[in-house]
């Protein structure tokens, strides 16, 4: 995919992007109502709630190292007790490019993509948008730290310096595009 191609996906709304309708579990539902709850509804997140409001998310990931490789019974452990809080989130019309930013800085995968009165209206999984960008800036950051040749190392600085020009053109905010410079210049990268 060509930077120009690119952009057509990094400065889409989260929006466009992200799985509408949450599913959700109770805060009190136990670590195994949650995983039959994911099963059923083929899903690898549920949305915490507890008092009607979303407070946290429950992922595939926390069910295997908060539980099950701590060897817990996942009959008494609730969602509440397992889930990553608070939730991180942005709004529906912030940039893709923004979001993937975010998951990066933070380590995780899934964010909550919010609505103007800031509710939560859908996840934006990092794994679905990767699967259709080939040089996201998160990919990117990868593929700089796997390098072993020069050569890819000179080609990935080549694609960098598009995204930077493309950013520039589109009026991105400088601080965003300089936190994305320093991400993928950050240690053991482009170094």
């Amino acid at each position: 995919m060509s930077p120009s191609q690119q952009h057509n996906i990094l400065f889409d709304p989260l929006v466009r992007w992200c799985t509408l309708g949450l599913k959700t579990c109770a805060a009190d539902d136990t670590a195994m109502a949650v995983a039959q709850q994911m099963e059923a509804q083929g899903v690898s997140s549920l949305i915490v709630e507890k008092a009607g409001k979303a407070v946290g998310i429950v992922t595939d990931r926390d069910l295997r190292n908060k539980v099950v490789a701590r060897g817990l019974a996942p009959e008494s452990v609730t969602a509440e007790s397992i889930m990553g809080a608070p939730l991180v989130s942005l709004p529906r019309h912030a940039p893709l490019h923004a979001a993937l930013l975010e998951m990066a800085r933070r380590g995780i995968h899934r964010l909550v993509v919010c609505d103007e009165a800031d509710n939560p209206i859908g996840i934006l999984s990092q794994s679905d948008v990767l699967k259709t960008q080939r040089h996201s800036p998160h990919l990117m950051a990868l593929e700089i730290e796997k390098a072993t040749a020069l050569e890819t190392l000179k080609e990935l600085q080549q694609t960098l310096q598009e995204l930077v020009a493309i950013l520039v053109r589109t009026h991105t905010p400088i601080q965003e595009t300089v936190a994305l410079i320093a991400y993928l210049s950050g240690p053991g990268r482009l170094h």
